[in-house]
């Protein structure tokens, strides 16, 4: 493989040049950006890399970012890379930015047994985010507070499991709520009905309150929403247990809009109300949370409260950055304003046709 000394040849310039303009120091020495393209090039076309572990070794920093992701997530990933969600936008996020990103998987095992990821307990990266739900909420705090005392710097997103000890950037999930509310009552909806699994997570709780509250606003409190929570799991079922459960609830008068307190959630819901023969939208309107893009492209694409991504991801930088600075963010809770995300699972709906 071709060295930076040769690369310094070809170039016409010198090791240290080459050094600078490959670790990202170019413009910190005011190297122009024909040096830098022409140095770059060299290297591309020679299949120069860098070599990560000898600068690690010199400089006892790895400016590698870990990202953990649940073992289901990832058996989706390998089904449908579509399905990465937020594991995938944020290593395309590091990398532009011109980190380099691993991925490591989290099992349910691996909490249960406290098990530290290769990627911190080695040392080999500098900046852990965790991005992945948790089969169990309990467990999830656990081991993210070990993670956390071993490691340190460590960011949570999408508000997987309550801790505050850990930086964690999410929705602000009871404006979540409040803002799905006014959004089905602007339809004309008057007749609400929620779902969500029987383990109802701390995010979840707070989302379903929000909505609770803001329909007795709206309504002077003559509206009563229709709650169903089913199935303890975290997979798509647990929508169409909801749907099943909501239908007994109602005596089978399916509501004129749902709320579900995630997108996947929603998806599953969605699958069973079609199996059943409901219509959506014209039957039922469908409101879910969450950005997962498997929801956009569903057999009715799936309406949505999500996180701005783009703030998302200037945020988890921006924590990054004060980690590489030595700085202890001061802020703990990121709480993200969601916007609508208006697809055809929802529709207007006339007061007079309740």
């Amino acid at each position: 493989m071709i060295t930076m000394k040769e690369i310094g040849r070809l170039a016409g310039v010198s090791q240290s040049t080459v050094s600078m303009i490959i670790n990202g120091k170019a413009e910190q020495f005011n190297l122009s950006r024909d040096t830098q393209d022409r140095v770059l090039r060299i290297a591309r076309e020679n299949g120069f890399r860098p070599n990560h572990i000898a600068r690690s070794m010199r400089t006892g920093r790895t400016g590698i970012v870990g990202i953990l992701v649940s073992a289901e997530n990832m058996r989706q990933i390998v089904n449908n890379y579509d399905s990465g969600g937020a594991a995938m936008r944020l290593q395309a996020g590091f990398l532009l930015a011109g980190s380099r990103v691993m991925l490591e998987t989290v099992s349910l095992e691996d909490c249960r047994a406290l098990r530290m990821p290769d990627l911190a307990s080695n040392g080999l990266a500098e900046f852990i985010i965790v991005s992945q739900n948790f089969a169990d909420e309990e467990l999830g705090r656990r081991y993210l507070e070990m993670l956390r005392e071993r490691f340190g710097k460590v960011v949570l997103v999408e508000d997987v499991v309550a801790d505050d000890n850990v930086p964690t950037i999410a929705i602000d999930n009871e404006r979540a709520g409040r803002d799905a509310a006014d959004y089905l009552w602007r339809l004309g909806h008057r007749s609400f009905g929620t779902v969500c699994n029987a383990a109802c997570r701390s995010a979840h709780g707070l989302r379903l309150a929000g909505f609770r509250e803001r329909i007795r606003e709206l309504s002077g409190g003559s509206i009563e929403v229709v709650s169903a929570f089913a199935g303890d799991r975290w997979q798509l079922d647990c929508g169409a247990e909801g749907v099943s459960c909501l239908l007994e609830l109602t005596g089978g008068r399916l509501p004129s809009a749902i709320f579900a307190t995630n997108d996947f959630f929603a998806y599953g819901a969605e699958l069973e109300l079609l199996r059943r023969g409901f219509r959506l939208p014209e039957d039922t309107s469908l409101l879910g949370v969450g950005e997962w893009p498997v929801a956009a492209t569903a057999p009715v694409p799936i309406s949505v409260i999500a996180m701005d991504t783009d703030e998302e991801m200037e945020t988890v930088l921006g924590l990054w950055r004060q980690y590489q600075a030595g700085k202890v963010p001061e802020c703990r809770k990121f709480r993200l304003v969601g916007k609508l995300c208006e697809r055809k699972s929802t529709a207007g709906k006339g007061v007079g046709n309740e």
